[in-house]
């Protein structure tokens, strides 16, 4: 009778902990577009960072904006917005490598980590993504264009993850700003 109590208590257990883990991961999402959530890409970017530092190995972001996500939403609903970043939430995911991470950071806002790679190799990677969104555009025939602005930074050492941040961002909107200049 003991050896039968304790295997139905180790099988609870472990059925118990499966359910905890996968609410666990659950949590760890953003909602709309399954992507790493703010608290938990803060958390994944901070060890990158630590682990940046101790193996002197090289690591970079992009601050990704969604281009005019707002007239999206006036022009057919916040369903379809809703839509349009989670198209462009799957296509980054799809298309940078394995060890690489996605997490919302806003509203129409994502930072993409790109670990072991400097800035130009970060470039190459997010040209996959560019060229994905270019061939959803043409291929699915959306009432409108989705488009994105990123802007790029590199770590290095002893940098903050607000400072790597917001010079990412700043980069992005010198890029948004040259989008903007080069076809009005």
């Amino acid at each position: 009778m003991g050896n039968f109590l304790n295997r139905e208590l180790i099988r609870i257990i472990k059925k118990q902990n499966a359910k905890i883990s996968k609410l666990q991961k659950r949590m760890s999402l953003d909602f709309g577009t399954g992507v790493l959530n703010k608290e938990q890409g803060f958390i994944r970017l901070k060890k990158e960072m630590k682990i940046c530092k101790k193996k002197k190995v090289p690591m970079s972001i992009a601050f990704v904006d969604v281009d005019s996500l707002k007239k999206i939403n006036d022009n057919y609903g916040h369903c379809e917005g809703d839509r349009a970043l989670n198209i462009i939430a799957t296509i980054m995911g799809r298309n940078i490598r394995k060890d690489d991470f996605v997490f919302r950071y806003g509203g129409d806002e994502f930072i993409v980590v790109f670990r072991n790679s400097n800035i130009e190799e970060a470039k190459e990677i997010w040209d996959r993504v560019v060229d994905r969104i270019n061939e959803v555009n043409f291929k699915r025939k959306l009432p409108y264009m989705i488009s994105v602005s990123a802007g790029f930074a590199g770590y290095k050492e002893n940098t903050s993850i607000r400072d790597l941040i917001e010079y990412a961002d700043k980069n992005m909107y010198k890029n948004k700003m040259f989008k903007y200049y080069k076809y009005a």
